[in-house]
């Protein structure tokens, strides 16, 4: 892909890892692990700056603040939704409850490991 395209595709941000300098070959044996493509698509500089090169070529150079701090934000009007008003205050179990109430979370089946799941899922990923 191109600058541009890197620039503006949503997923770029779900794929992209900062690591410390020094640990690339363990990053590397991860990826190879899991079969992963990847690619250096850049490097963190000392200077405050947001730098695009393509072909040797500088495309984007802006400073950082404008990408953090100094970006425009929006403000959206805020209002308290009127259904909160009409529920009923939480009661929370009185102290020597808890340990019971502890007991029932931990042995409920909805909160027990999905590994089996997605392990079986991840399995069948690719399988035609």
């Amino acid at each position: 892909m191109g600058a541009y395209e890197c620039l503006l595709s949503e997923s770029q941000e779900r794929m992209l890892v900062v690591m410390k300098r020094g640990h690339e070959q363990e990053l590397e044996r991860v990826f190879e692990r899991w079969e992963l493509v990847w690619a250096k698509v850049g490097e963190v500089i000392e200077r405050p700056r947001f730098e695009v090169m393509e072909q040797g070529e500088c495309v984007v150079d802006v400073p950082i603040a404008l990408l953090t701090e100094q970006a425009p934000r929006y403000a959206r009007a805020e209002r308290r939704p009127a259904y909160l008003d009409q529920l009923s205050p939480c009661v929370l179990p009185q102290r020597g409850e808890l340990v019971a109430t502890l007991c029932e979370l931990l042995g409920s089946p909805n909160l027990c490991s999905r590994r089996a799941l997605f392990e079986q899922f991840d399995a069948m990923v690719g399988a035609g």
